[in-house]
């Protein structure tokens, strides 16, 4: 045999051999690494590479949030004998993100099922497009009105707004409803901070203006209280003067009638 039939020979078999390696480890390595105490995010990266990376970028793995916290211990026998279930509902979510839930649970996001891996990537937890993209996606009457509003061209989003981080929490708000002021007072502050100054100043006038009526006011009913004692005390002069007036012009009534009858009774 010649030699490059030996050097052909000897390739084919080692390419062979590669390829029996390389599905050896494909089928057997997740096995093999899990029971040689390997860290579970590395036995997943043997056939989930592309998930352990956007893991490995997002906010979980920076909070040693692991593959097992979400899918539980590794299965052995998986994939090819045995599957790893994973609910797609907000109850893996709550384990860690109460606060989040219990706001969602409460929205008409979850009356209509729309549930956190809805919206969210499971694996990088980023939104699955674009903020208006992905609220458009179901409202896209309220998108095409929003589109002419100076919000939008101020480049405010949707969950600026419908978003907005509760007062201390650490977490975007998942009620989606604007509950309150705190949502425009983030880029409205010094207007409204105008608004109020203007209105307590209108205040301040209006206060002003009506204390002065109270003490003209105050004044007119003291002028008033003074005529009033004033004409008691000329009620009871008129009263004694008409009573003492009623009393002479009684006696000298008698005395007239009293002198009459006397006249009439002399021969």
């Amino acid at each position: 045999m010649s030699r490059l039939s030996l050097s052909h020979c000897a390739v084919r078999t080692f390419v062979a051999g590669l390829s029996a390696l390389a599905l050896t480890v494909l089928c057997f390595g997740p096995v093999a690494l899990a029971g040689s105490g390997q860290p579970e995010s590395e036995v997943c990266r043997q056939c989930h590479w592309s998930e352990t990376e956007s893991w490995r970028q997002s906010v979980h793995a920076q909070n040693h949030v692991t593959c097992e916290s979400c899918h539980g211990a590794y299965v052995p026998g998986h994939p090819d004998q045995d599957v790893m279930p994973l609910s797609a509902g907000a109850e893996v979510c709550m384990d860690c993100h109460t606060d989040t839930t219990a706001e969602w649970q409460n929205s008409r996001h979850a009356q209509h099922r729309v549930a956190c891996t809805s919206c969210h990537v499971s694996h990088s937890q980023d939104t699955r497009l674009s903020t208006q993209i992905l609220c458009g996606s179901c409202h896209s009457e309220h998108i095409h009105s929003f589109t002419h509003t100076a919000h939008y061209t101020s480049g405010v989003t949707c969950v600026d707004c419908h978003a907005s981080r509760p007062y201390g929490a650490s977490h975007l708000g998942h009620q989606f409803t604007v509950i309150d002021a705190k949502a425009c007072i983030g880029c409205h502050a010094q207007t409204i901070h105008e608004q109020l100054g203007v209105a307590s100043k209108e205040a301040q006038q209006q206060l002003a203006a009506l204390r002065t009526t109270s003490a003209d006011l105050g004044q007119r009913v003291q002028a008033l209280e003074r005529e009033n004692r004033s004409l008691k005390g000329l009620v009871v002069v008129s009263l004694g003067l008409g009573l003492g007036l009623g009393g002479l012009l009684g006696v000298v009534f008698v005395l007239t009638i009293l002198a009459f009858t006397r006249g009439g009774r002399r021969p």
